[in-house]
């Protein structure tokens, strides 16, 4: 194999994993974790329903959640990895206090460790940019309603930039896994635009859990992942 192809089969393999501190996801940016084809084939079933009113992001300290994924690159390798997300605990950004939440993720290059902030107010659930002195995105819209769109301009962490996802709410989903169902699930579709092109990112949250169901797709791969288990944490308002 010549350099040049040697080169530009290293760019294919490594750019979907330069890319998973931004597309972690927009709203819980859950880590990616291991499984295999069999583990990740979830059935998804819809029967839309009109408003929202079960917590669809659960934010309590002592929140953990484990998943399991595959990436299929267009080389066609196959990569795992695995890891946790984990509210730790509470902290103080400009005056506002809000859920400490770290992921841990092993299996691919990147940060093993990244921590994100979260509060909840009466108009939706905010992320704050620690490193920009506390600036406050959209996550999700609260109260959500069928077919509800809107915009998300959340920090670009690898090219300190802004990412731009629009997004759509739909209702009444049901997700399986194994011998694992979910009922009421709402989607959230999401078209996020990045400097390195366009990613179609669907997620599936379940009420009371959070993020049961991931799928991303590009150009250079596609990833699918599913949750694995989760652990409730402390009940708090």
């Amino acid at each position: 194999m010549s350099g040049r192809r040697r080169r530009a089969t290293f760019v294919l393999l490594l750019l979907p994993l330069l890319l998973l501190p931004l597309l972690r996801a927009p709203l819980l940016r859950a880590p990616l974790l291991r499984g295999d084809a069999g583990q990740a084939q979830e059935v998804v079933e819809a029967s839309p329903q009109e408003t929202q009113a079960p917590d669809y992001f659960p934010l309590a300290v002592g929140n953990r959640w484990a998943y399991e994924a595959i990436y299929r690159l267009a080389t066609g390798n196959t990569l795992h990895a695995t890891g946790s997300l984990t509210i730790e605990g509470r902290e103080v950004i400009g005056g506002k206090e809000y859920f400490k939440a770290v992921s841990r993720v092993s299996g691919v290059l990147g940060d093993p460790e990244t921590t994100k902030y979260y509060r909840r107010t009466s108009t939706g659930i905010l992320e704050a940019d620690k490193r920009n002195d506390g600036a406050e995105f959209m996550l999700l819209p609260i109260p959500l309603t069928h077919n509800a769109t809107w915009t998300v301009e959340s920090p670009d962490e690898l090219f300190f930039g802004k990412v731009t996802s629009r997004q759509e709410a739909t209702f009444g989903w049901k997700v399986t896994h194994d011998s694992r169902e979910f009922r009421d699930c709402v989607l959230i579709a999401s078209n996020v635009e990045t400097r390195l092109g366009s990613v179609q990112h669907d997620q599936w949250l379940a009420p009371g859990i959070g993020i049961v169901r991931q799928k991303q797709a590009c150009k250079l791969w596609t990833m699918e992942s599913v949750l694995t288990d989760f652990a409730n944490g402390s009940q708090e308002p």
